[in-house]
């Protein structure tokens, strides 16, 4: 039988960051620190505008590169769906 101990609470925080750690791997968006916590700050968001917020925060515009911009939008709604608020984030197996 599991305990509280068998799970660990996720929090929306924690998943942004892991986002986040992805984008700069796999897609180049390093963000300066200062930047991130803007970003993994947020209550809620949507995938447009964690979009238009990584973009800004890497000083380029979504519409410079429509590819490279469904590509971070596709990180989020694999990750999210369409959006994710603190509510939705919920405790999982360790």
């Amino acid at each position: 039988m599991k305990t509280k101990k068998d799970f660990v609470k996720k929090s929306l925080k924690s998943e942004l960051l892991i986002l986040l750690n992805d984008l700069c791997v796999d897609l180049g968006f390093c963000l300066p620190k200062f930047e991130v916590e803007k970003i993994v700050n947020h209550k809620n968001y949507e995938a447009d505008q964690f979009v238009e917020d990584v973009f800004i925060a890497e000083g380029l515009s979504i519409y410079e590169n429509l590819n490279l911009t469904r590509q971070v939008k596709r990180k989020f709604t694999d990750k999210f769906g369409k959006e994710v608020s603190e509510l939705d984030v919920n405790f999982e197996d360790k």
